[in-house]
């Protein structure tokens, strides 16, 4: 469900291209600085230069730590120099890379916002602020997708032949499922740009969603061949070759006029395609690569990989405590692999384990969904305005929903599984139903906050009155289907119903609760 949420957007190939594209940028104003920069002192603009200088090479040497630093007090010299922004926000980008946190991520956009605020002509700095959002789609989804998107969008516009941007926005679509789009845009890419792994690798998966297996099969095994360590393409090739098999088999099955056992003969081994040297979990280095591998090995149908790669993920992820990582961030992330884990537990027979991981990730949701509740009235209380307060606690919320959802799929998954493994298994359905019941509950009181606030937020924007009307009524909407006769849904819609003039509507939601309210106190 959210195995896709953390695929690699930069393929062996772009480190060098964003390398020309920032040493472009840094001769040019470099070569000029004496020119843009009279109302320094020669001492000051000698120091700048320096500090430009050792910024580049510590980013070349990857000591981004450093780099950052430079960059920080070239700005101090030169505050108005876009390129400088720009240059610290990549070294934050590429160090967050390697350990992902929402903190990280979130300095690199800011410092590469300030770059386009300063100069919004540089397709580069719109491409690389949207690589960043497209990164913090597994903290806001939606926001930052929609972001990532634009920003893209802006780069192409500004720049038709960049390929690189293509491919990203082509990425992205494909990870929302909007694959016309993302084929179109990782066609263009290809054209522009024959030899970038990453884009036929996800032309290969735009193809496989389609069972278009021969398709899929051919950006495979061409972008093994430009990045012969491309670990997660080998594994997927490994997938399309055993759904190609399998779609051949079924056509070519002779339809018996009676049911008869059929025994499919074995395929020759010379003409078996050779297995994906599959990457062992020890070699993962961070959480981030361990759980693409874990999503490819599932998707491979590899039980046994799937709990390797998860269990190195597991391992592999800072916790702050038992259902919560030291950064919000790697939430997905930890849920994500308790799930695959649990999935492959259950394909293999190991039902104990399965509902263990079940359980942990159903917990870990209902942890979370309290957390961000409980930030969300935090927000209102402490925050130096009202209407401040008020975003930040709708924003909260709304992580809190979902969250919530994500944790009652898997809730709903658990369940699922239970009663096609274990049909007569009365005690351990029963522990799956309940903790089911806990999260949707939970999940029900996310949505009725997250509808208030929602409603709430027309007192800010008088403009968008009806837009947030009809946003509130929706998110009550679907606690409603969760648990139809909850009593604080129709009563949270009545007030809004209030709020909004309709008087009529909401006399029949109070109704709604008194009746309500009279069947849970009737005597049984």
């Amino acid at each position: 469900m959210r195995s896709n949420l953390f695929k690699p957007l930069i393929d062996p190939h772009i480190r060098s291209s964003m390398r020309l594209r920032f040493t472009t940028t840094l001769t040019f104003n470099l070569l000029f600085l004496p020119i843009l920069a009279f109302s320094q002192t020669a001492d000051q603009l000698a120091r700048a230069k320096v500090l430009f200088d050792q910024g580049l090479a510590n980013y070349e040497r990857k000591q981004y730590d450093a780099a950052i630093a430079n960059y920080t007090e070239y700005l101090k010299i030169r505050p108005n120099e876009p390129a400088a922004w720009f240059n610290r926000g990549l070294a934050r980008y590429y160090k967050t890379l390697a350990s992902p946190n929402e903190a990280g991520y979130r300095q690199a956009a800011a410092d590469v916002s300030q770059a386009i605020k300063l100069d919004a002509r540089q397709a580069s700095y719109w491409h690389t602020r949207g690589g960043i959002y497209s990164q913090l789609m597994a903290v806001d989804f939606v926001p930052s997708r929609d972001k990532a998107i634009a920003d893209f969008t802006h780069a192409i516009r500004l720049d038709p032949k960049y390929a690189a941007a293509y491919r990203e926005r082509g990425v992205v679509y494909e990870r929302v499922n909007r694959m016309r789009e993302a084929l179109s845009d990782l066609n263009t890419a290809i054209r522009l740009d024959p030899q970038n792994a990453v884009a036929h690798y996800t032309r290969a998966k735009v193809y496989g969603a389609q069972k278009n297996y021969a398709a899929a099969r051919r950006d495979a095994e061409t972008a093994i061949r430009l990045f012969p360590n491309y670990e997660v393409a080998k594994i997927y090739l490994d997938y399309i070759n055993n759904e190609e098999r399998k779609a051949t088999a079924v056509a070519q099955k002779p339809q018996p006029t009676r049911p008869a056992p059929v025994r499919p003969r074995p395929t020759p081994a010379a003409t078996r395609p050779p297995a994906a040297t599959a990457k062992l979990p020890a070699e993962a280095t961070n959480a981030t690569e361990a759980f693409q591998l874990a999503s490819a090995a599932e998707a491979a149908r590899n039980h046994r990989q799937t709990v390797a790669h998860a269990t190195r993920v597991l391992d592999l992820l800072p916790m702050a405590g038992p259902t919560q990582p030291r950064d919000d961030l790697m939430i997905s992330v930890l849920m994500g692999a308790l799930e695959m884990r649990a999935r492959a537990y259950s394909a293999l027979g190991d039902h104990a384990r399965s509902d263990a991981d079940y359980e942990q990730a159903a917990k870990t949701s209902m942890d979370t969904t309290v957390r961000y509740m409980k930030a969300s009235n935090d927000a209102l209380e402490r925050a130096g305005s009202p209407a401040a307060g008020l975003f930040r606690s709708v924003t909260q919320s709304s992580n809190a929903v979902i969250y919530c959802t994500s944790g009652l799929d898997t809730a709903k998954e658990w369940v699922a599984a239970v009663d096609r493994t274990r049909p007569n298994g009365r005690s351990d359905s029963l522990k799956a139903v309940i903790n089911m019941a806990g999260v949707r509950e939970l999940c029900v009181q996310a949505h009725i906050m997250h509808a208030g606030g929602t409603a709430t937020l027309s007192a800010v924007n008088t403009n968008d009155r009806q837009k947030k009307y009809a946003e509130s009524l929706a998110i009550l909407q679907k606690a409603i289907a969760m648990m139809p006769n909850y009593v604080a849904i129709y009563r949270e819609r009545a007030k809004i119903h209030r709020r909004f003039g309709r008087a009529d509507l909401a006399a029949a939601d109070e109704q709604k609760v008194r009746e309500l309210e009279a069947a849970k106190n009737r005597p049984n």
